[in-house]
């Protein structure tokens, strides 16, 4: 699992995942920031630990992490990036807030 707190996060992602997938998680990002920003700019933001971004990396882990957090789980929903790949979107109960966990599904 990779986990994005900040802009400099992407820098460690992009080039190993599809360009669509890091412009969707780019976009989740910004909606967060909008949503959780104190005034502090764009690139000086970050997302707390239990609101980071947890980007799962194959499918042992998305398995895993559904069997584990049954009990906090909110919502999994499929958002197509493109014509050829979607990704899960899951939603975890954590510390009275959502954490987004996102699993890249190549068809």
């Amino acid at each position: 699992m990779k986990r994005i707190h900040c802009l400099k996060d992407f820098n460690h992602i992009e080039g190993k995942f599809l360009d669509d997938y890091i412009k969707y998680l780019r976009n989740e990002f910004y909606s967060l920031y909008e949503y959780l920003n104190n005034g502090e700019s764009s690139k000086e933001f970050i997302l707390p630990s239990h609101q980071s971004m947890v980007i799962i990396e194959n499918e042992k882990e998305f398995y895993q992490l559904i069997r584990d957090e049954e009990k906090n789980l909110e919502f999994v929903e499929e958002v197509q990036i493109n014509k050829m790949n979607s990704l899960k979107r899951i939603g975890l109960f954590q510390f009275q807030d959502i954490q987004l966990y996102y699993f890249l599904r190549y068809n």
